[in-house]
């Protein structure tokens, strides 16, 4: 069930709780966040955005470890979509389409351990 909450200004915001994992890559250096392909790590309540009353699957939703974070779907957004705004444990963070792969980056260390996130889809444009 998608959780909505109510922002200044009358909006509303889908609400995400990530429960964030880790991969380990090299050198004490990880992965941390949410990913369903192999290797698959931490959790995410729910596993959907919507999106022009259509519901989009997030297939991973990391950070790297050379702060870079990523929000890809199973099935991608309406191309008219470029930017997503979200809130992520109340700092704000813009995520830019690739055109080249589709997914969506911040060069920001949005998730930086396995802690619990709130993560707030404020804007999708």
């Amino acid at each position: 069930m998608l959780t909505r909450l109510m922002f200044g200004g009358g909006g509303t915001a889908q609400v995400l709780i990530m429960q964030a994992g880790q991969q380990f890559v090299t050198s004490g250096s990880y992965y941390y966040g949410y990913k369903t392909s192999s290797p698959a790590y931490g959790s995410l309540t729910p596993k959907y955005i919507e999106y022009q009353g259509k519901q989009y699957e997030i297939g991973n939703f990391y950070t790297t470890p050379y702060g870079i974070s990523l929000l890809t779907f199973q099935n991608n957004i309406a191309p008219t979509a470029t930017t997503i705004v979200i809130e992520v444990n109340g700092k704000k963070y813009t995520m830019v389409k690739n055109a080249d792969t589709g997914s969506f980056k911040s060069k920001a260390n949005i998730f930086t351990n396995t802690g619990t996130y709130t993560i707030k889809i404020l804007s999708i444009e």
